[in-house]
């Protein structure tokens, strides 16, 4: 489909009818399979809000949902595979987080995090070691659900701070049938 759309960019389509038709090839979900929706999905907002450019320099990564586009690199998710994406990312970054905040969020005494913070900073806890300890400790007291939800909604760019490596903004591209997507820039 794209090599179709890149004939008719060559042939002088505007941006403005281009954008139409990636809106009803999404809509009418012409896409083929998940990942050729998802590039469509980010052709469709860089071109809304990138200046994208022929549609050959939109190139999918079957392996992880990422998309490149003008060199740049996005991840394009569903609500529920943000979340859970997200709440990954979470776990794996416990022991990054501040003792008081921990502390603040399950109810334990700040001296627990900032022990193991000081052992895994030390050197004696390893990284996977202090992540496991603390998630049991969030596990036994708030549990993860709760304690995830709270982190995403504290933090000021939400769920883009842990999985749009780049600069941490999550773009929301709504389709014009109202299904909601998500693009974390990678690079």
């Amino acid at each position: 489909m794209f090599s179709l759309l890149q004939t008719l960019v060559d042939n002088g389509l505007s941006r403005k009818t281009l954008a139409t038709i990636l809106q009803e090839i999404i809509g009418a979900n012409l896409c083929g399979d998940s990942y050729d929706q998802r590039s469509y999905i980010a052709y469709a907002w860089a071109l809304d809000h990138d200046g994208a450019p022929a549609p050959h320099c939109c190139k999918l990564s079957l392996t992880s949902n990422a998309v490149r586009v003008n060199g740049r690199h996005y991840v394009v998710l569903t609500d529920d595979e943000s979340t859970s994406l997200c709440r990954g990312a979470i776990v794996e970054s416990l022991c990054s987080m501040k003792s008081h905040f921990l502390s603040e969020l399950t109810g334990i005494d700040l001296t627990v995090f900032a022990s193991i913070s000081d052992s895994c900073s030390d050197g004696s806890l390893s990284t996977g070691a202090a992540n496991a300890a603390i998630l049991a400790l969030i596990k036994g007291s708030c549990g993860l659900d709760d304690f995830a939800n709270t982190v995403i909604e504290t933090s000021v760019s939400g769920r883009g701070r842990f999985l749009a490596r780049k600069d941490g903004v999550e773009i929301e591209y709504t389709t014009k049938q109202g299904v909601a997507w998500y693009l974390y820039r990678l690079n």
